[in-house]
């Protein structure tokens, strides 16, 4: 081992050490949350998909168009995890 690694080691390790000594079963629900929202996304992506391949062949074939509905789903889900993660976290006391 490196000398460059050890500091990054033993951050790592106080690291670990301070989430054991945290560790609450609580923090296990936030876990299964962010998975869940993390797959929510993914099915957001996955059938916004299928609709460009559908809206591309039938009517629909302004690229510009097409590149707008892909855009929105992507800033649909940053304002949602904007306001999303402001509402957790006014919702915490944080």
């Amino acid at each position: 081992m490196t000398t460059a690694a050890l500091p990054q080691k033993a951050a790592m390790d106080s690291a670990v050490r301070y989430l054991i000594g945290k560790y609450s079963p609580k923090g296990n629900k936030v876990g299964w949350l962010m998975m869940a929202s993390i797959l929510v996304e993914a099915w957001d992506l996955y059938s916004i998909a299928f609709v460009l391949i559908s809206s591309a062949t039938s009517t629909t074939r302004i690229p510009s168009l097409l590149g707008l509905a892909a855009a929105g789903t992507q800033g649909g889900a940053l304002i949602g995890a904007l306001i999303g993660g402001w509402l957790s976290d006014r919702s915490a006391g944080a």
